[in-house]
């Protein structure tokens, strides 16, 4: 699994990124992510493929 920001770029797993959206008010915020099976191994078979993404998030 690969995990994407805004700009299609991939977010390294256990690397900080820092949200640049958020305006220090109240209210809702869209953290613009997207996901996608990345291929790993040279080849690949057919079969079902599940994962999941954990985020964690802290404020400074």
């Amino acid at each position: 699994m690969q995990l994407l920001d805004a700009s299609g770029n991939p977010v390294p797993f256990g690397t900080p990124s820092k949200f640049s959206g958020y305006s220090g008010q109240p209210g809702n915020y869209t953290m613009p992510f997207r996901a996608r099976y990345y291929q790993i191994a040279p080849t690949i078979a057919p079969g079902t493929a599940n994962t999941a993404i954990t985020i964690t998030m802290s404020y400074e």
